[in-house]
């Protein structure tokens, strides 16, 4: 929201130096929030005092570790779920502001309101999604996200009237930032907690993958055919493969066809 607001204002005031003044400034936010982290974050709740938050009796429960090949499965099936996702998010976040301007005639605070509407819905993306993979369960919850996030980018991949701008950026912020909370919870019902610590690891290394990849291709496909409708419309189709492979998982626990955990 901030940076929506902030952003346009800071280039209207140092003109062509603007954006070495806004690199300037989050630099400032961030470093003023990795103190923030350092003074007031702890790793244990026993080092303020506290116990965990959660349910008692279920969090007594030892899970006992699930084999390595199935782990490897697990992990490789929601790493290609998280590629798909860094993948196709970064296309719309990296280019959807020049699109705004460059493509669509906008002037740069209005797309920057745009930004700040995208942050604002972001907000509650992570309690509305986790509430749902919390009671329809994970798949369903990875399945909505990656749903609204492939009609929120065929809205702007179609260049349709200017109004359906005005809905990707609700399908968008609504759902923006609520897969990296659902993997979280995910390997953990699916492993052990010490095996769910190192998958989530690996899951960041596709993530990250996905994300370097996405603004590159996005690039290449924008310098030939001179806009990002294609770019966005790639995006889309990475998301409806997420959302059609996120209905494919199994619910954890349960035994696939054959006998064999899977």
């Amino acid at each position: 929201m901030m940076s929506g607001v902030l952003i346009p204002l800071v280039n209207r005031r140092f003109g062509a130096d603007g954006w070495r003044v806004n690199w300037a400034v989050l630099t400032a936010v961030v470093a003023v929030i990795g103190v923030l982290a350092m003074l007031l974050l702890r790793n244990h709740p026993e080092d303020v005092g506290a116990t965990a938050v959660g349910h008692a009796v279920r969090d007594a429960v030892v899970h006992e570790p699930v084999p390595l090949g199935e782990q490897r499965r697990t992990t490789l099936r929601l790493g290609i779920l998280y590629a798909l996702f860094g993948f196709s998010y970064i296309i719309y976040v990296t280019f959807i502001v020049t699109t705004l301007v460059d493509d669509r005639g906008f002037d740069e605070s209005a797309a920057g309101w745009f930004w700040f509407a995208v942050g604002f819905l972001s907000v509650f993306s992570g309690p509305i999604f986790g509430a749902i993979s919390d009671h329809a369960g994970r798949k369903t919850g990875l399945a909505a996200v990656f749903a609204m996030h492939a009609v929120s980018f065929l809205l702007v991949g179609l260049d349709l009237p200017d109004p359906s701008l005005y809905f990707s950026v609700v399908f968008f912020g609504i759902a923006a930032w609520s897969i990296p909370g659902i993997m979280g919870a995910a390997v953990g019902d699916y492993m052990s907690p010490h095996q769910a610590v190192r998958s989530l690891g690996v899951l960041t290394v596709f993530f990250g993958a996905g994300q370097a990849i996405g603004p590159a291709v996005a690039g290449v496909l924008a310098d030939r055919s001179g806009n990002f409708n294609s770019s966005y419309l790639l995006a889309a189709a990475f998301a409806a493969v997420g959302g059609l492979l996120s209905v494919g998982m199994r619910q954890p626990g349960s035994q696939p066809r054959g006998g064999t955990r899977a």
